[in-house]
């Protein structure tokens, strides 16, 4: 496969911080329109499903070419992000969770496309890069948000991302596709190798669970834990995504033209297995900091690195599907943990285990692809 260069997927970048925005636009949106009566707390929750049911969806169309797909992806979230603020009642649902397939489709294709078109000693870094995008998307929602009016806030933020994935519809369907973005599986040694593939998806399934866990719990964490000088300083959660686009960005430096070595990933996990350990024990603030960057910076390169490895193979769709699943039940079984234990410690403490499981697994899986690689004809 012919490599392009860093600046020709660069449009992809552009892409992926445009569905960072989006995925997360309902969830900002629809509290704010609950204080105005809008919507109640079960219809946020149900709308909420709704759109991560249909992202789910997404990544399970395999498309034989990608970019084709991604245009697709996006001219489905454009349509639906036009619609959503003139429907109501099961109308809004149904049309949330075209939104949401749209963004399937699309996010998929993006990792896909920035996979496929790299070599492989460029393919992690290109991949960690990528994956920085999405966060800085996912951040910018809420300050963007906060720059409009209660009545501009139901139509203006929709509207614009509908213009942005027109733009990006066009922009993939009318651009010349590679040749490698075309040739999906076209002379992969490792294509029917089902055994490591559902590793691959279930260790993405655990590192998107640990990182969605810590990150939609370090809110309430502090309001629980933090006192006193605490409260002036970076806000947990905002020390865990910057510890996340830190390691990304370190990942993306450090493995630029190579092939991370197998115990590097094993040991990335077990920083972040110290970190959620000292977040579920610790006492002081400075614990806390620790722990929050630990856990962000440790597991932050991983779900990139499992997709690189996944991406020549055939049904590396369930790789995005079983990271969606995880994106979703690692913070519910955080949460219940924490209730029925009567602390957000023990809370914590669930996803430490999650993050242990992660280490012993992909340690095994490291073990077993350096002991095949070992005896392959070369």
């Amino acid at each position: 496969m012919k490599t392009t260069s860093a600046r020709s997927v660069a449009w992809l970048y552009a892409v992926f911080f445009v569905t960072g925005t989006a995925t997360v636009l309902a969830g900002n949106i629809l509290p704010l329109l609950a204080r105005d009566g809008g919507f109640r707390d079960g219809d946020i929750a149900l709308a909420l499903a709704t759109q991560f049911g249909g992202q789910l969806v997404g990544p399970m169309i395999a498309w034989k070419k990608p970019q084709f797909g991604l245009g697709v992806g996006c001219v489905v979230v454009s349509i639906a992000a036009a619609l959503l603020p003139l429907v109501a009642g099961p109308m809004y649902f149904v049309t949330l969770a075209a939104y949401g397939f749209g963004l399937g489709i699309a996010m998929t294709m993006a990792n896909v496309l920035v996979g496929l078109e790299s070599s492989a000693e460029d393919r992690v870094s290109r991949l960690e890069l990528l994956n920085i995008f999405w966060p800085l998307g996912a951040a910018f929602c809420g300050w963007w948000l906060g720059r409009f009016s209660l009545p501009h806030l139901q139509v203006w933020p929709q509207w614009t991302i509908s213009i942005a994935c027109a733009i990006a519809a066009l922009w993939a369907l009318l651009r010349p596709s590679s040749e490698g973005a075309k040739l999906v599986d076209e002379g992969v040694a490792d294509a029917f190798d089902w055994p490591r593939l559902a590793m691959l998806a279930f260790l993405a399934l655990l590192v998107v669970g640990v990182e969605t866990g810590i990150a939609n719990w370090l809110p309430s964490f502090a309001v629980h834990y933090q006192h006193g000088y605490a409260d002036l300083l970076v806000p947990l959660s905002s020390a865990f995504w910057l510890g996340i686009l830190g390691g990304r960005l370190l990942a993306a430096k450090t493995f630029e033209g190579q092939t991370p070595a197998r115990w590097t990933m094993p040991t990335v996990v077990a920083l972040s297995l110290v970190g959620v350990v000292l977040l579920a024990t610790g006492k002081s603030s400075m614990v806390f900091y620790l722990g929050t960057l630990l856990a962000a910076v440790g597991v932050a390169p991983v779900y990139p690195a499992l997709l690189a490895e996944a991406m020549p193979m055939r049904g590396k769709g369930i790789v995005f599907v079983m990271a969606g699943i995880g994106s979703a039940l690692l913070p519910w079984v955080t949460g219940r943990v924490a209730v029925a234990c009567h602390t957000l410690r023990f809370g914590f403490a669930a996803l430490a285990v999650c993050a242990a499981l992660l280490l012993v697994g992909l340690s095994v899986e490291s073990f077993s692809t350096s002991a095949l690689a070992s005896h392959r004809p070369h």
